[in-house]
């Protein structure tokens, strides 16, 4: 009579991971971290342009309230130009506003503020005008 016996199926195989499938699934891994930090990267990046034009929005605005709250006859018509510093996550960022002010029919003015910064070589411009009776 013929007895069966149990035997092991892995006792031939080696239990665990070899050394080139621990070092391949490392290469993996960092393949997927490295696309997950561009993307971190360009996220930032996106953040910080949107930020920057938040203040050049918040400069144009408050100098067209300026000129608002200006009796007409006080505007300076014509073009002039200043540079404005404000700070924005430790870094100085300058801005150039310029405004042009031009007679319109009647006794009002259209008031325009073009606010430019630059940010990593790239030229930026934000645009805004009003008529002032």
């Amino acid at each position: 009579m013929k007895y069966l016996t149990a035997t092991n199926a892995s006792s031939d195989k080696h239990n665990g991971f070899t050394l080139v499938e621990a070092l391949l699934s490392m290469l993996i891994l960092i393949f997927v971290i490295l696309g997950l930090l561009q993307t971190i990267i360009m996220a930032t990046d996106a953040n910080v342009k949107v930020s920057l034009r938040d203040n050049a929005v918040k400069l144009a605005t408050d100098e067209l309230e300026d000129y608002r709250n200006m009796a007409v006859a006080s505007i300076q018509l014509g073009t002039s130009s200043s540079v404005k510093t404000m700070r924005f996550k430790n870094s100085d960022f300058n801005y150039t506003v310029q405004r042009i002010g031009t007679p319109t029919t009647g006794n009002s003015v259209r008031m325009q503020i073009n606010v430019s910064w630059s940010y990593r070589s790239s030229q930026y411009t934000y645009n805004t005008s009003t008529i002032i009776q």
